[in-house]
């Protein structure tokens, strides 16, 4: 990531009203050019950000078009005009002329400061970075679009040593991690309520009916969101190991207590009723 990409996503999108765009850098212009190159051709059809990104914000996009062309018209006027025709004219007229006439081609270090602010580094620079705009149904997570565009993206980047910084890339990276370690969290979770329970007891006639409860909370949890419809992210798969944990909880101390209300030769009946 960029250090200090927060603000200056920021800057861009109020310069330009783009929606959450991807900070890419390059460690040098000449790279940058370059990578913006490949960015393009990749944005063509057949490329493969092609409907996963809008277009490339860069610093060129803000200036004036054909800015040679225009440069060299107004070297065959200065050579037409003579100093005679240009004093003759009235004072005001010829103040813009000459001030047209001399004008010079306008640089990225001439853009409005909110503009310029958008593409600077921490040291004031310009030139190592511009913006992917992600198109409108990239973030559909549902489809894995998000997880392509960050893929491919960070395929044309390494060719580069570039990186990049925003809103999506920290999505796509959670989701992975979710993908790789929630599998793997979770079964440790289950071992470790499983292991303790056994531990505790160490008593199949015990142990079964307390895992049975864990497995009926589970079982309720997964079964309750499938009826609503509702999708595991990286905000709520943190129910999952939490759900074993409280699943077996208070089956724990409800069977402990009743050991302990059987050990003072109470019926079953009655220390059952204890125990509650």
């Amino acid at each position: 990531m960029v250090s200090g990409a927060g603000s200056l996503q920021g800057a861009m999108e109020r310069a330009t009203g783009s929606r959450a765009p991807i900070l890419v850098w390059a460690p040098t212009p000449q790279a940058l050019l370059a990578l913006e190159k490949d960015l393009t051709q990749a944005l063509e059809p057949g490329g493969s950000l092609h409907g996963l990104a809008e277009r490339i914000l860069s610093p060129s996009q803000f200036l004036p078009v054909d800015q040679d062309k225009k440069a060299e018209v107004l070297r065959k006027l200065r050579g037409h005009l003579s100093k005679e025709v240009i004093d003759f004219l009235p004072p005001a007229q010829r103040k813009d002329l000459t001030q047209f006439l001399n004008s010079t081609p306008v640089k990225s270090e001439d853009l409005s400061g909110g503009v310029r602010s958008a593409f600077q580094d921490r040291s004031g620079h310009m030139g190592k970075i511009l913006y992917v705009e992600p198109a409108a149904d990239a973030w559909l997570l549902a489809e894995g679009r998000v997880l392509v565009l960050s893929k491919n993206l960070r395929a044309i980047l390494a060719r580069h040593e570039g990186r990049m910084a925003g809103q999506l890339p920290v999505i796509a990276d959670i989701v992975l991690s979710i993908e790789k370690d929630g599998p793997r969290a979770t079964l440790f979770a289950l071992g470790s309520v499983i292991f303790l329970v056994v531990l505790s007891f160490r008593n199949f006639a015990a142990v079964f009916p307390l895992l049975l409860g864990l497995c009926l909370a589970v079982l309720w949890l997964v079964g309750g969101m499938s009826f609503l419809d509702l999708r595991l992210n990286f905000i709520n798969f943190i129910a999952l190991p939490i759900t074993f944990g409280i699943g077996v909880d208070y089956s724990v101390n409800l069977f402990q207590r009743y050991l302990l209300e059987r050990q003072d030769n109470k019926k079953r009946h009655g220390a059952m009723l204890r125990a509650v």
